[in-house]
């Protein structure tokens, strides 16, 4: 067969949101593919519903399977997650090209002809990258590549049981083969890309936390190792061509190239605090992001991440890990990122360039939109009120004052700042202790705010930098437009759109926001 379709389901049956279940996908693209003789199409069923998969499917199958060149249900008989899925599912198809489809992907017309038109040598290690992509890191959803990309990659590493078992594949793919740009979309109505689609207990267990913490941690110690291919029982050995090889040693010399220079005398220490119960896809995308642009730029980068019965015990207990870590290790920096903030890698970098070029500036913050009663505040300000603990938040107008300069604050919201270790070091895990006044019935300062005020009073000197404005997921379908952004290079004003929606203009109150909206 020219094209193999490998689909692994665990929906065997009509459910919602899926009424036909994975049968629905293989109609669709069925409907939208121009030679189906020339398809193979594997549906890849775990053991342990393949009796229930016949129950429900023999009838249908008989039926409407036919006119396929060949469609085979393949069982899988390694553990129930998409990894093995699909390894089992590549060892079965015997293709020329293989792209892994899935429940919620829906092709466009003529991809069989489109993708056969982009790799008219299929005995060449190729993959394609779809445009537009769904997220940068990933060659392309689904992945589309010639069985002799796929030997050369080998299986998917059985650390992962989903989660960032992609992303490995990406570099893989990148490392041994040639990665064609096609203008070829795969719409992917998943919910928590664009919520298109509602959860299901598929997609509710494939998302799991958990998934997403194991798959990171598995991806960033494969990085680290240089994402050596993985040998398994009934794959080939790899075998690569001398053209695989040499590709592979100039792919290594130019990643090394940026590396080469002296090592610093002393290396460079960055501790990232991550307060939150739970992480949002978008975030853990930019998470990534971050952690590679400062990996690269040649910082070691210890993470610190959970959430404690509160938002002040959380970042107490933070501090104080940073602190006793920092006795035997100390870093220059201590990096905190809110869970529903998401900063990108050159605001992040601009943020370190500060304060190495500014001595005396102790802390320097990003911004993002907040809610101040009814109206649109910033998370940062130059003043308190005149009770002096509640926060008065800057005007944009004087936030962009003299351009993007940075400019002194007295306070922060704390989704994105940068401060010295030697500040953490001076002020002590309790600096987020909540304040409280018996003078003042009433009086009450969170943990930012106490922060801020303890900052203040030890001499503490802070910034911001206008030009980094963060995302805000909460509020993100609602946010204000600035100038700013309406100035920025096509591709930031891209991300801002994917990430926080369509920008509107600011109006001063926000049931304006919401006449706006709707």
């Amino acid at each position: 067969m020219k094209i193999s379709i490998i689909h692994p389901t665990a929906r065997i049956k009509p459910r919602a949101p899926f009424p036909l279940g994975w049968y629905g996908a293989c109609l669709q693209w069925f409907d939208t593919c121009e030679s189906p003789s020339d398809i193979e199409y594997l549906v890849v069923v775990h053991e342990s519903r393949q009796f229930d998969f016949w129950w429900h499917n023999t009838g249908l199958m008989k039926e409407r399977t036919q006119p396929w060149g060949n469609f085979r249900v393949v069982v899988n008989h390694g553990r129930d997650c998409i990894v093995d899925q699909c390894n089992t599912g590549t060892l079965a198809a015997s293709g020329d090209i293989l792209v892994h489809s899935m429940d919620d992907l829906i092709a466009p017309q003529g991809w069989d002809t489109a993708i056969q038109k982009a790799i008219p040598d299929s005995s060449q290690p190729v993959c394609l990258a779809c445009k537009p992509r769904e997220r940068e890191d990933l060659i392309s959803i689904p992945s589309i590549g010639t069985r002799a990309l796929h030997m050369a990659v080998g299986p998917l590493y059985p650390g992962y049981e989903g989660m960032f078992s992609d992303n490995d594949w990406s570099e893989m793919a990148r490392r041994v083969g040639t990665v064609k740009e096609v203008p070829l979309h795969f719409d992917h109505p998943h919910p928590l890309t664009n919520g298109k689609n509602q959860m299901d207990e598929i997609y509710e267990q494939q998302n799991r936390p958990e998934s997403y913490a194991i798959g990171l941690k598995v991806f960033e110690e494969r990085r680290a190792a240089g994402f050596p291919r993985v040998e398994l029982p009934g794959w080939p050995k790899n075998e690569a061509k001398p053209g695989l090889i040499s590709r592979g040693l100039d792919w290594i010399e130019n990643k090394l190239a940026p590396l080469s220079a002296p090592p610093q005398p002393q290396p460079r220490y960055i501790t990232f605090c991550l307060p939150g119960e739970s992480f949002r896809f978008e975030w853990l995308h930019g998470l990534i992001d971050l952690c590679a642009a400062v990996g690269m730029a040649g910082w070691q980068i210890k993470l610190c991440l959970g959430y404690a019965t509160s938002c002040y015990s959380t970042r107490i207990n933070m501090a104080q890990e940073v602190l006793d870590a920092g006795a035997k290790i100390r870093p220059d920096y201590v990096f905190w990122l809110d869970d529903d903030n998401i900063v990108k890698p050159e605001q992040f970098m601009a943020l370190v360039r500060f304060l190495d070029e500014n001595p005396t500036a102790d802390v320097v913050t990003g911004w993002c939109w907040i809610r101040q009663k009814e109206r649109w505040g910033i998370s940062v300000g130059t003043q308190f009120w005149t009770d002096g603990f509640h926060l008065c938040p800057i005007e944009l107008d004087k936030l962009f004052a003299n351009g993007a300069s940075h400019k002194r604050i007295a306070h922060t919201g704390f989704p994105c700042v940068l401060m010295r270790y030697a500040v953490l070091e001076k002020l002590g895990a309790n600096v987020f202790m909540p304040m409280l006044n018996p003078d003042q019935p009433g009086w009450f300062a969170g943990e930012d705010v106490a922060f801020s005020l303890r900052a203040r009073d030890a001499g503490v000197e802070m910034w911001v930098d206008p030009a980094c404005k963060v995302a805000h997921l909460k509020v993100c379908s609602q946010e204000p437009d600035i100038q700013l952004y309406r100035d920025s290079p096509k591709d930031l004003k891209d991300w801002r759109a994917q990430v926080n929606g369509p920008a509107i203009v600011a109006p001063e109150w926000f049931n304006q926001v919401n006449e706006v909206v709707k």
